[in-house]
């Protein structure tokens, strides 16, 4: 993959570190109002969901502080 964000992200992805520059509760968090607006207006976009509902299972899982690339550590679980 050569796209700037996973360059920029490799390093720490090999090392396993997540320093939060964006912490992943934060993006849960956005994803779940972004679901609920799609509720309101009777609209469904699943991948929006099914991404909300990974972001909330890491985030219960202790990784919300690190940042968002740490999604990688729960989808590695899988």
């Amino acid at each position: 993959m050569n796209f700037p964000m996973f360059q920029t992200k490799k390093p720490l992805l090999l090392e396993k570190s997540f320093p939060a520059a964006f912490m992943l509760k934060h993006a849960s968090k956005d994803l779940n109002l972004a679901c609920g607006e799609l509720e309101k207006a009777g609209l469904s976009l699943p991948a929006i969901e099914t991404l909300a509902k990974q972001y909330q299972s890491a985030v219960q899982a202790n990784l919300g502080s690190e940042d968002v690339s740490g999604i990688y550590l729960q989808l590695a679980k899988k």
